[in-house]
C-alpha cells in the first residue's frame, strides 16, 4: 500500500498511509499473542522493512537499540550506567504503556517511516524475549519461538530471528545465574526479578554458595553442553568474521569466568598482573571477587586456601574503589543489561524478501497494481 502511495498519491495521503503501516506493527496485541505469532510478525515486518528500504534505495543501518528497563524504570548495563527508556511503567511496576516510538510529523520521507518501523521491531523483540528467556530449558525457550523449527521442519519466518532472540535470553541467564550461585545458601531468596529471580536451586548448574575447584569444573562442563547445543541449533558459537567478534560477546562470560576463578590456583592470585587479567574482567568489582574468594572451600583437586596476602589487597582495592564510585556498594547482584536488538544483515534476509517480491511482481503482472489496492 505505501509503495503504491508513493508513487500515485498526494503527499498528505502518503503520510497517513505511513502512520497507518507503523502503528498497525505497534498495535498487534504482542502480549495476549503466544510467542511464536508474534515472532512470526516480527519477521514478516522485518522483511517488508528492507523491501521498502530496497525499493526506495536506502541503506538501513544496523544499529543496536536498548529495548528494556528495570523494575524501578530505568535501563542499565551490567556497569551500572543509565540507558534511555522506550516505554512507561504502571503504577504496579509493569511495562504496560507503549510509549517507545514516536512516529515523526513528517512520515512522506521513507526514512523517517522506516527509522519509526525499526523501533516498533526493537519492542516486539524485546517483548519475545520477555517471554521466553527464563524458560526451564534451551529447548522450551526454542519452542515458544518457532515451534517447527525446534521440531526440525522448515518454516516460514526468517531463521536468523531466533538467535538473536536466543542471544538475548544467554545473556540475561548468564547474570541470573552468576548471582544465584553467588548467594550464600540456596535459601537465600531472590532479590532482583531480573538480576536476580531464580528460586529453584536445581536448575543451577551447581549448588548455590558451592565454591571449590570441583564446582568450577563441573560449571565449565555444564557451559560446554550448552555451547554445544547453541551452536548446533543457532550457530551462536561458531567462528564469525573479525568485525562480528568484536560487536557480539561470548555467551555465558560471566559463569566462564567464575569457573576459570574457581579452578584457578590461588597462590597466582598474589600477583597484580594475574589479578587484573584472570579474575573475571567482565565484572571488574572487588567486592563481588572478595565475595567468591572468602567463600571458595578447599576440595581434594584443590586442597590450599585462598592466601590471605590476596583478600588484603582486593580488600584495599575495594575499600579505594568506594572512595571513588558511589555505585560501588550495590556491586552485587550484577545488573542484567538491557535487551539489545541488533536488526538482521540484510544477507540474513536476503532470500526472505526476494522471495516476497517475486510473488509481488507476479501478483501485479496478473492483477495490475491498481486493482490488488482496491482488493
Amino acid at each position: 500500500m505505501y509503495i503504491h502511495a508513493s508513487k500515485f498519491w498526494p503527499s498528505d495521503k502518503i503520510a497517513s498511509v505511513a502512520k497507518n503501516s507503523v502503528w498497525r506493527c505497534a498495535c498487534c496485541k504482542v502480549m495476549q499473542q503466544r510467542c511464536f505469532k508474534v515472532a512470526f510478525w516480527l519477521s514478516n515486518t522485518i522483511v517488508l522493512r528492507e523491501i521498502i528500504a530496497q525499493i526506495f534505495g536506502i541503506s538501513c543501518q544496523s544499529t543496536p537499540t536498548m529495548t528494556t528497563i528495570n523494575k524501578n524504570g530505568s535501563a542499565k548495563r551490567l556497569d551500572g550506567r543509565s540507558m534511555p527508556m522506550l516505554w512507561k511503567n504502571s503504577s504496579s511496576g509493569k511495562q504496560t504503556k507503549f510509549a517507545g516510538v514516536k512516529i515523526p510529523g513528517d512520515c512522506q520521507e521513507t526514512s523517517a517511516l522506516l527509522v519509526a518501523w525499526k523501533q516498533v521491531e526493537s519492542w516486539i523483540f524485546s517483548r519475545i524475549v520477555e517471554t521466553v528467556w527464563w524458560q526451564t530449558t534451551f529447548q522450551d525457550a526454542f519452542n515458544r519461538i518457532c515451534p517447527l523449527r525446534a521440531a526440525g521442519h522448515q518454516c516460514g519466518c526468517l531463521p536468523v530471528l531466533a538467535k538473536l532472540v536466543m542471544e538475548q535470553c544467554v545473556a540475561r541467564l548468564d547474570v541470573a545465574m552468576f548471582n544465584a550461585i553467588l548467594r550464600e545458601s540456596a535459601s537465600e531468596m531472590p532479590t532482583d526479578p531480573i538480576s536476580d529471580p531464580i528460586v529453584d536451586p536445581k536448575v543451577l548448574p551447581i549448588p548455590a554458595g558451592d565454591l571449590c575447584f570441583g564446582s568450577g569444573a563441573q560449571l565449565k562442563n555444564s557451559i560446554g553442553n550448552w555451547s554445544r547445543w547453541l551452536t548446533d541449533n543457532f550457530g551462536m558459537e561458531a567462528d564469525d568474521s573479525e568485525e562480528d567478534s568484536a560487536a557480539e560477546s561470548k555467551s555465558f562470560e560471566l559463569l566462564n569466568e567464575l569457573s576459570d576463578l574457581l579452578m584457578l590456583p590461588k597462590g597466582m592470585l598474589v600477583e597484580i598482573s594475574i589479578r587484573k587479567e584472570v579474575i573475571c574482567p567482565s565484572v571488574g568489582l572487588p567486592l563481588v571477587i572478595i565475595r567468591i574468594l572468602c567463600n571458595f572451600t578447599p576440595d581434594e583437586f584443590c586442597p590450599d586456601p585462598v592466601p590471605s596476602i590476596v583478600l588484603e589487597e582486593l580488600n584495599s582495592e575495594s575499600l579505594l574503589e568506594r572512595c571513588t564510585d558511589k555505585d560501588a556498594t550495590s556491586a552485587f547482584p550484577c545488573i542484567a543489561a538491557p535487551v539489545v536488538y541488533r536488526p538482521p544483515l540484510l544477507l540474513d534476509v536476503a532470500e526472505k524478501v526476494r522471495h516476497r517480491r517475486q510473488c509481488k511482481a507476479r501478483q501485479e503482472s496478473v492483477h495490475g497494481p491498481e486493482e490488488r489496492v482496491h482488493q
